[in-house]
Parts: structure tokens; sequence; C-alpha cells
């Protein structure tokens, strides 16, 4: 029955936005920390609403539902260096007419963190060795909310930009949870887009 819903839905989408787009993105925890992100997202599926207004003209808002992957890497000087493999979904609304679009997001996944500088360890004989690739894996949740505009539609050019506000949940972090703001701005390209020629 899931399965169903989900073909009748992407039936709905749009060719052009099933092209798979390259995005990278900065990426700073707390503002402070530089980072850099990869990703790249698929529309699942996606609902068109469209509601009647004065004169005669339709309002069409389309809800999309978009899985992405990413991997983010993330700089904390003196302290760590991390990389971030996660899943997200993106709940998003898209504005046909103008590529505008609203993004709430939901993400999941793995944290491994090398600590900065040199780690060493003493063993039951007092023995100090050096220990290789020091570090600890976390797993992590967010939410994030923003803003971003899609330009394949409009201008017919394979580019989207996007700005984010993320909150980041880590655990465990010394026995409990700890939280960390974000902030990402980024591009998209899709690299697979043909432009439409003009039919006379």
């Amino acid at each position: 029955m899931l399965l169903g819903f989900i073909v009748s839905v992407n039936a709905q989408i749009d060719s052009t936005q099933q092209y798979l787009p390259i995005t990278i993105s900065y990426y700073g925890d707390l503002y402070t920390h530089p980072g850099l992100k990869l990703s790249t997202e698929y529309v699942l599926g996606e609902r068109v609403i469209e509601k009647k207004r004065s004169k005669g003209r339709v309002k069409v808002r389309h809800k999309q539902y978009v899985p992405k992957l990413s991997l983010t890497y993330t700089h904390h000087a003196a302290y760590y260096n991390a990389f971030l493999l996660g899943g997200e979904m993106n709940f998003r609304k898209l504005k046909p007419s103008s590529g505008f679009r609203v993004d709430k997001i939901l993400g999941m996944g793995y944290m491994r963190a090398f600590n900065a500088g040199k780690t060493y360890e003493v063993d039951d004989n007092m023995n100090i060795s050096k220990v290789p690739l020091a570090g600890h894996n976390q797993f992590f949740m967010s939410f994030a909310f923003g803003f971003s505009k899609l330009f394949v539609e409009t201008k017919q050019i394979p580019l989207a930009w996007h700005i984010r506000q993320s909150f980041t949940v880590y655990m465990p972090n010394n026995g409990a949870f700890g939280g960390i703001l974000g902030f990402e701005v980024g591009v998209s390209y899709f690299p697979t887009f043909k432009k439409k020629n003009n039919e006379k």
C-alpha cells in the first residue's frame, strides 16, 4: 500500500526535479568552527496543491519529500577534526513559478572525531605510548530550517542555492547529550540537466 502511494505521487513530479544535484556547503559549528559539507538528494514523492484565488487565478504549491545523503567535515581548533556521515529527510515546499523553496529537515547519522594534537596512553607497567588516530564516536540527530531557490525551471540554469539554521544533538556526550547550533549556506549543481530547446 505504501509502495502504491509513492508510485502514484512520483508520477506527478516534473522530470527536471529528478536530476541528482551535487551540493557543496559551508557548515559552521557554533558559527565559528569552519566545515565543509558534500551532499546529494532525490525527490522521492510530491503532492501538488492548487488553491483558487480572486479573478480566476490559481495558487500552486508543491509539497516534496526529499531524502538526502551527506558527508560533513568540521574543524574544532585545539579539540578535534570530525567527519559526519548522515541521512536526512527534507519536507520541502516549492513555489514552481519562482523556484523558491522552504526546507524543513530531519536527520541522523554517525560522527567520527579525531583528537587534535598527539594522544598518549599509559599501561599497567607505566609505559607511555602514542595512540594513533585517537578520538571518539558519536551518534547524532539534527533538525534544520531554511530557504532555497531553484533556477532549473525558471531560468533553465542547472543551479540552486540554500541557507539553513540547524540544531544537532550528539550522544553520548560525557554520559549525557550535547547540542550544537549550526549555520549552512551552499550551492547545488545539476550535472545531467539539459536546457530545453525553444520550439517555434
